[in-house]
């Protein structure tokens, strides 16, 4: 079944930059939420795909990659699953909270929240996120 809490977001999908000869990456930075249940975005990189892609904020909080629920998954390892071949797509599903930034981090960072415009995709409902649990 649908891990609910992913039911909540939206997808966003780009492509892989390289970063290295054949790694690639979106270009986010990001630390834990304040329960450390979850991996949010606090900077992007001008000019890689999460910047250009207008989808990708500050304040968002990773709720799977790839169909992966990202849910207690250290960092760390989200980090694993966002890098990529060069030129792979990488399919998030989002949920903009910033209030989810811990207290240290919210100091530091730069908050862009979507326009109003902007359209919440939910993700297919033909395939869950597999479980990293």
């Amino acid at each position: 079944h649908e891990d609910p809490e992913v039911a909540d977001g939206r997808v966003v999908r780009m492509v892989r930059q390289e970063t290295s000869p054949g790694i690639g990456s979106c270009g986010m930075s990001y630390c834990p939420t304040r329960d450390r249940r979850h991996t949010i975005i606090y900077s992007m990189r001008e000019g890689y795909p999460a910047m250009a892609s207008g989808k990708v904020f500050v304040g968002d909080v990773i709720l799977a990659v790839d169909d992966i629920v990202c849910e207690r998954i250290p960092p760390s390892q989200v980090a694993q699953l966002l890098r990529g071949p060069a030129g792979t797509e990488a399919t998030f599903v989002l949920r903009y909270d910033p209030s989810e930034f811990p207290a240290d981090a919210l100091r530091k960072v730069q908050l862009t929240p979507p326009p109003d415009n902007i359209t919440l995709t939910p993700p297919s409902t033909t395939s869950a996120p597999r479980s990293s649990r």
